[in-house]
């Protein structure tokens, strides 16, 4: 007696054990990214920079860590499709990216002399005008 295939439809699956997290799963969403900042938050290193500050150029010239920047704007749009509760892991992204770039600048601000200088010239952290 041959044996038949498993159907991968949703009445025979076992995604129904699943717990949804929310009405259309935006719980796992909101999961996924607090888990994405968690990897990276331990994967990113130390920057191993010059200490010529002098010539910052592009994003550089309006904020001290624009690729911080960056993720935080795509973490920040990509739930706004998906989830309002997503929106949650981006903010816990964003609070995490950002007490992460002042350990980073003390340690910069120790490192490199010049920090100081490229600091008070570029006043914002992450988002310019604001912070």
């Amino acid at each position: 007696m041959s044996k038949r295939p498993v159907s991968t439809t949703c009445g025979s699956s076992r995604l129904a054990e699943v717990p949804q997290l929310g009405e259309r799963g935006g719980g796992w969403v909101a999961l996924q990214f607090v888990l994405m900042a968690a990897i990276v938050g331990a994967v990113i290193a130390w920057p191993d920079v010059d200490s010529t500050w002098r010539s910052a150029l592009g994003a550089y010239a309006f904020v001290r860590h624009p690729i911080y920047s960056g993720g935080i704007l795509v973490f920040g749009s990509i739930p706004l499709a998906l989830s309002p509760w997503a929106l949650v892991g981006a903010g816990v992204l964003a609070l995490v990216w950002a007490l992460k770039a002042g350990v980073e600048e003390r340690f910069l601000a120790n490192r490199y002399p010049a920090y100081a200088e490229y600091s008070a010239r570029v006043r914002f952290r992450l988002v310019p005008f604001v912070y």
